[in-house]
């Protein structure tokens, strides 16, 4: 997955998921089957969301919209975060 800002905690959760499959049920086919009837669903709907972003960032090479357009940004570049010091 493209960093889209889930794939930490969907790591995290599919491992728990997937270990708590496979203590609920009697065989490792059992549980993947049970672990897998939750995960690839998930998965689908963030891998969705993941291509989306992917074409909001890198709109195709053809199109004139850029993936920042102007009105997302300042038109004044950002004050300076650190004070001009004087003597």
């Amino acid at each position: 997955m493209p960093p889209v800002g889930v794939g930490a905690n969907l790591a995290l959760l599919d491992g728990a998921e997937l270990a708590q499959a496979v203590i609920d049920h009697s065989t490792i086919d059992e549980a993947l089957d049970a672990y897998e009837s939750v995960m690839l669903p998930r998965a689908t709907d963030n891998a969705k969301t993941a291509q989306q972003m992917l074409a909001t960032l890198r709109p195709d090479t053809d199109s004139d919209d850029a993936a920042f357009p102007d009105s997302l940004w300042p038109a004044n570049p950002l004050p300076d975060a650190r004070p001009d010091h004087t003597n």
